[in-house]
């Protein structure tokens, strides 16, 4: 199936490779684009946020794998706009849960943020010390 003939506008796709899964809508499809044929989409989230999909990356001579997003594609990309509140930790008055870790805010407005990793470092510390 040709890449123009995958989708339509108002479908909502994504990739793995392009933006970690950026989910966004298509708008139109461009025939005559300069690079090669694509679309022109707008972000699922971001106004104003336009993007152009197509087929392949010639930078890195792969295929860009797009498709019609999932809801689980859709709920991940959508995640990424949330901060959950998660309480008091300490002197920190608010714990925030991210998309990608833990942001812990103090009143001297001081900011630590804890990826993924660094917080399972710190679990592993804190399970070596009281464990």
């Amino acid at each position: 199936m040709n890449f123009k003939d995958k989708f339509k506008p108002c479908d909502i796709i994504c990739s793995d490779r392009f933006h970690n899964g950026l989910c966004m809508v298509v708008e139109r499809y461009n025939p005559k684009d300069i690079r090669e044929e694509s679309f022109t989409c707008q972000d699922l989230v971001e106004d104003h946020q336009k993007w152009m999909a197509y087929e392949f990356d010639k930078m890195f001579n792969r295929p860009n794998d797009w498709r019609i997003a999932t809801d689980d594609d859709i709920a991940n990309y959508l995640s990424r706009f949330l901060d959950i509140p998660l309480g008091k930790v300490g002197e920190y008055y608010l714990a925030k849960l991210t998309n990608d870790g833990i942001i812990l805010t103090n009143e001297f407005v001081e900011i630590i943020h804890l990826d993924a990793n660094e917080l399972a470092d710190l679990k592993h510390i804190i399970d070596e010390r009281l464990g």
